[in-house]
């Protein structure tokens, strides 16, 4: 396992571990817990799960804990520039638990396309694979340079819903 990539006891796919990147999984671990109590506490027949930069890394993980964990809720998945999460295990085994997932990048975002930049082994960085049906939003025409700006998020899928 290299140094940036990590699993944990609940992220398993059958008896094999899933690596995804330390830092997301750190994150996501401080709020699992509530996460699970909320949903096992309302049960319901479907969960829909987004996040933004870092909300989409853990948007990402939670949306796969929730399937795994309660298999009868059907879960969807939107995330909104999200930076690689796990290798290709981790991916294959995303992609087989969490079938309806979406990926939204804005064109010209470089967060999307940057891989673990302090991962010294680039066989484990080259590893490192998006989840998630990809749809991209045009450029901003704002947008001179590669932004990772909310707004021009918010701003171009407003022109794509409402043209």
């Amino acid at each position: 396992m290299s140094t940036y990539l990590d699993t944990a006891s609940w992220l398993k796919h059958g008896h094999e571990r899933l690596p995804v990147h330390r830092g997301f999984l750190h994150a996501y671990g401080a709020v699992r817990q509530e996460i699970i109590s909320a949903v096992r506490d309302i049960r319901p027949l479907a969960v829909y799960v987004t996040g933004y930069s870092l909300g989409a890394a853990l948007a990402t993980l939670a949306a796969y804990h929730i399937q795994k964990k309660f298999p009868s809720t059907h879960v969807t998945m939107y995330n909104f520039a999200s930076p690689f999460i796990g290798d290709r295990i981790f991916a294959k085994a995303y992609t087989a638990t969490v079938q309806d997932s979406h990926r939204i990048v804005h064109d010209g975002d470089l967060v999307p396309r940057l891989r673990l930049l302090r991962e010294k082994d680039r066989r484990a960085r080259a590893k490192c694979v998006h989840v998630g049906q990809l749809h991209v939003l045009p450029r901003h025409p704002d947008s001179r340079f590669p932004h990772h700006d909310r707004e021009y998020y918010i701003d171009q899928l407003r022109r794509e819903a409402f043209p």
